[in-house]
């Protein structure tokens, strides 16, 4: 029995219980309390979890925490979470375990359709047999018999469906217990939030089409980075771009062929930067990037990076190219200058590239910069001046 049974509420032995131990033992008072405490401290246990689910900020986050917790309880040979992405696309956005190791997508999952429709009938944990059973459609249970799959647990809230979890066979044990099934159980119930959560979230804060940053989340970005500019005496550049003749280019090849135009080039630029900048989309073919802790020699190398990277890429089945002008200004401590100045600023370099030709990079004060290249000896192309 727990040393807990024994003490009453000031912590104390409890006398009473003592004197009566055989006769509460014998009809099974003793066992009771000790399962209602096990199960105390499972629900407290569980209870941690649930927070610490909540504060992460990211799917794969989430995941990586939820495959963790799992991993104190059992290990299944195979984990997968199938689960919508941020804009609830059919082709679902798949993370692999073997072993509890992330490995290479096993599954050919392209549509979530006929999941979704059943598990929002049968919102439940479920055996994979039954679930063979229930749906009578093997084309698509089939598609989870690469996880050697025993449990499903789906994820549900207020806002629908988001995917499941697929659970392979035990490495250690032949079959899931009904104590290990109820802690799925309520453990998803919190993932299932903890998604939602971030789903939401990163819908509110992106842009659709590109999945950028959108304006307002970009704005608080930047006010966060200036107060920290201040603050620690550093420095950062804005960027403005703009898609060079994007009109001439969606009239010739459709409105479609200009939607994953810019997808691609929004791609590009997320591939040219550090996680800690800042991208978004400015409006229709304009983008902005917030480079933190960025030298103008930095800014000057990022910018003809995504230039010429956009320059040498194929778009339309590998028929079209494109071109994107570029305008800089470079931030430091001692700039008092408001957001929408500095983005006025961006603006009249990016304006100066498009006169000057497009497809260039030009900065808002090229004295300046000048100053910076011979400080730190850098050497490159000529870079646009105000009056190119």
């Amino acid at each position: 029995m727990n040393d807990e049974t024994w003490r009453d509420n000031e912590g104390e032995e409890n006398p009473e219980i003592i004197a009566h131990y055989d006769l509460l033992e014998r009809v099974g008072i003793i066992d009771r309390i000790d399962r209602l405490t096990a199960e105390i401290r499972n629900l407290e246990e569980l209870y941690k979890e649930g927070l610490d689910i909540f504060s992460k900020t990211s799917i794969p986050e989430l995941v990586e925490y939820v495959t963790a917790r799992l991993l104190n309880k059992f290990v299944p040979s195979y984990l997968a979470f199938v689960l919508h992405d941020e804009e609830r696309s059919l082709v679902p956005r798949i993370f692999c375990y073997r072993n509890m190791k992330l490995v290479e997508n096993l599954l050919t999952i392209d549509s979530l359709e006929p999941y979704e429709s059943f598990f929002l009938r049968y919102p439940n944990t479920i055996s994979f047999s039954l679930l063979e059973y229930k749906l009578e459609n093997p084309g698509i249970t089939e598609k989870l018999l690469p996880l050697f799959p025993e449990i499903i647990v789906p994820i549900i809230g207020i806002g629908g469906f988001y995917g499941f979890i697929v659970f392979g066979r035990k490495l250690l044990e032949r079959e899931y217990t009904r104590q290990e099934i109820a802690y799925l159980d309520r453990l998803m119930r919190f993932t299932s939030v903890s998604i939602q959560n971030n789903i939401h979230y990163r819908s509110a804060i992106t842009d659709y089409k590109t999945r950028l940053y959108n304006h307002s989340f970009f704005t608080r970005r930047f006010d966060e980075e200036s107060s920290r500019i201040k603050r620690h005496h550093s420095e950062a550049s804005l960027l403005m771009l703009d898609i060079d003749h994007f009109k001439r280019f969606n009239d010739t090849y459709g409105h479609q062929a200009g939607d994953d135009a810019l997808f691609k080039v929004a791609r590009v630029m997320e591939s040219c930067v550090r996680k800690e900048d800042v991208t978004a989309r400015f409006g229709g073919e304009e983008f902005i990037i917030l480079l933190v802790q960025s030298r103008l020699d930095i800014a000057w190398t990022v910018a003809e990076r995504i230039r010429t990277t956009v320059e040498n890429s194929r778009f339309v089945d590998g028929k079209a190219t494109l071109t994107v002008s570029i305008g800089v200004v470079h931030i430091s401590d001692l700039d008092d200058r408001p957001f929408n100045a500095l983005v006025e600023m961006a603006d009249e370099a990016l304006y100066r590239s498009k006169r000057g030709g497009r497809n260039r990079t030009t900065f808002h004060n090229p004295g300046l910069f000048e100053k910076a290249l011979e400080a730190s000896r850098f050497t490159g192309p000529a870079v646009s001046s105000p009056g190119s």
